[in-house]
C-alpha cells in the first residue's frame, strides 16, 4: 500500500540536518556513478507559470517530482510551488510513498546550502543576511538555525512592513533575526548572504561588498532558476573567486541566469560533488549557485524511506 504524506506530515518526517547528510551521500553516489538524474523537463504555459518533472534514481529508490510553479500565486494567497514526489522501489517498481513536493523542495534546497557552506569553509557563518521573505527564505533561516545553533540573521526585503512581519514571525519561534532596510549595511557585517527571490532583475551587486581586502564572504544564490532570472549582477559574479561552485554543471550551464548573463563559461565552474570540505573559507567572495536537481529530492526521500 502506498503511503501519502501531506505537507505537515512531510515536514515532520524531515530535518534539515538529516537531508544535508543524505545529500552528502548522494553527492558521493553521483561521483562514483551510483546515482543519476537527467536535466529536468520544464514546460511553461506562459511567462509566469510552468510545470516541472524531475526524475532520479540510486541503488534503492526511483523518484519523480512533478510540481507547478506559478509566480503570480503569491498575490492570490496561494503557494508558488505545488506538487508531489512519488517514490518507487527500484527492485520492482512498486510505489512506496508520495511526499508533498513543495515541502521537499524547501527542505532539500536549504539543506543543499548547508552542504555548500561547509564545503566552502563557512562552518558557522554569523550573522547571515537573507534576501527575500518567501518559502525559501524561511527554510534557509530554519536550516541554518538548526544546523548552527545561536545563529543571527538580518533579513532584507523591498516591502518594509511585510519584511518586518516575516522577521517578527521567526522571532516568535525563538530565532535571532531582525529587519535591515540597508542591504549594503547588512552585507558589510555578514559572513554569508542568501538570495531566495524570484527576481528577474539582479539586485545584489559588487558595491554592496565594499573593500574585500583580507575578508571572506559567501553568497548562496538559490532563488533564480531560469535563464531570464537573476539575483546577482554580472559585475559581482565576475568578481567572485574562481571556480564558482554550482550544484551541477549541467544545470548551471542551461538554467543559471545569474551566471549565463555574466558570460561565465563551464571551465570557470566546479560542481559541489567535486570539492572537498575546507577547514576555513578562502579570502574574497565565494559564490555558490543552485538551480535545483532531482538528486537533492532523492536525498530527502531517502531520509523518509531508507531509515
Amino acid at each position: 500500500m502506498m503511503i501519502r504524506l501531506d505537507a505537515q506530515q512531510t515536514r515532520d518526517a524531515l530535518s534539515y540536518e538529516s537531508v544535508a547528510r543524505e545529500i552528502e551521500a548522494v553527492l558521493e553516489a553521483k561521483r562514483i556513478g551510483k546515482a543519476f538524474a537527467p536535466e529536468r523537463l520544464v514546460m511553461p504555459w506562459n511567462d509566469h507559470a510552468s510545470i516541472l518533472s524531475m526524475p532520479a534514481y540510486d541503488t534503492d529508490l526511483v523518484i519523480n517530482k512533478v510540481v507547478t510553479v506559478l509566480r503570480d500565486n503569491r498575490a492570490k494567497g496561494l503557494p508558488i510551488v505545488q506538487g508531489a514526489v512519488t517514490v518507487f522501489r527500484k527492485e520492482n517498481g512498486t510505489r512506496m510513498m508520495e511526499l508533498d513536493g513543495a515541502t521537499v523542495t524547501a527542505f532539500r534546497t536549504a539543506a543543499l546550502s548547508l552542504v555548500a557552506m561547509r564545503r566552502c569553509g563557512f562552518h558557522n557563518p554569523c550573522p547571515v543576511t537573507i534576501c527575500g521573505i518567501g518559502v525559501q527564505a524561511k527554510a534557509h533561516v530554519e536550516a541554518i538555525d538548526e544546523y548552527f545553533p545561536g545563529s543571527r540573521f538580518l533579513v532584507f526585503g523591498r516591502d518594509k512592513q511585510r519584511t518586518e512581519r516575516f522577521a517578527e514571525g521567526l522571532v516568535e519561534q525563538g530565532v535571532d533575526i531582525c529587519y535591515e532596510g540597508d542591504l549594503t549595511r547588512a552585507v558589510k557585517v555578514s559572513d554569508a548572504v542568501v538570495t531566495t527571490t524570484n527576481s528577474t532583475l539582479p539586485f545584489l551587486n559588487r558595491t554592496h561588498f565594499g573593500d574585500m581586502e583580507r575578508k571572506s564572504k559567501l553568497i548562496l544564490a538559490v532563488g533564480a532558476y531560469r535563464t531570464d532570472m537573476a539575483e546577482v549582477t554580472a559585475d559581482l559574479v565576475r568578481s567572485a573567486r574562481l571556480p564558482i561552485v554550482v550544484d551541477t554543471i549541467e544545470g548551471a550551464m542551461t538554467e543559471a541566469g545569474d551566471l549565463l548573463q555574466a558570460g561565465i563559461s563551464e571551465k570557470e565552474l566546479v560542481s559541489l560533488a567535486n570539492i572537498k570540505c575546507r577547514d576555513e573559507p578562502l579570502q574574497g567572495i565565494s559564490l555558490f549557485k543552485s538551480v535545483g536537481n532531482a538528486l537533492w529530492d532523492l536525498a530527502a526521500c531517502r531520509v523518509v524511506c531508507c531509515r
